[in-house]
């Protein structure tokens, strides 16, 4: 009896440790969906958006997000608020600009919904530091990583600037 217990607590370690997710790892979200995977200890699964989660440090959940801590299949994530074209889109957090328009930097402190950058404005050099998104489906923002930084395809939908390939499930 004894030894079938230790035998199942030692496959449920296994199992555990193996069923987790490492950092910016994928946690929930389309493909996944209504599938969820824990993070590695110490890590916290956040929702970009209903379709986007990964695994972060805590207190770490970039502000664009939606920010929602994923614990399970059935968490809620909301959606975020729409703005129009031509309009602020940096003054608040968890919005996403309309359809065919992205927040573009004009600039240090202001940022509007547009369709492309204009010349002279800040997006004109901008460049995404290290695990800021640089693309995915529905992604209008900024595509270019900084210097010594690539570009990481994660899926469809998402895509992370890094000094090397994050990881075996990412495309590098």
């Amino acid at each position: 009896m004894t030894f079938k217990l230790l035998a199942l607590i030692v496959l449920v370690t296994i199992v555990e440790s193996v069923s987790t997710v490492g950092i910016f790892e994928q946690c929930a979200g389309a493909p996944l969906n209504p599938t969820f995977q824990r993070c590695d200890p110490g890590l916290v699964c956040y929702a970009r958006s209903p379709f986007y989660a990964n695994c972060q440090l805590p207190n770490n959940c970039p502000s664009s997000w939606a920010c929602t801590v994923v614990e399970s299949a059935s968490t809620v994530i909301s959606t975020p608020r729409t703005i129009l074209a031509n309009q602020p889109c940096n003054t608040q957090s968890y919005t996403v600009c309309a359809f065919g328009t992205t927040c573009l930097q004009r600039t240090p402190t202001e940022s509007e919904c547009r369709s492309q950058c204009q010349a002279g404005w800040e997006c004109d050099r901008a460049v995404a530091k290290e695990f800021e998104q640089c693309g995915g489906e529905g992604y209008f923002g900024v595509t270019r990583c900084a210097a010594g930084l690539n570009c990481y395809t994660r899926s469809r939908w998402y895509a992370h600037c890094a000094v090397r390939c994050p990881g075996s499930n990412w495309s590098c």
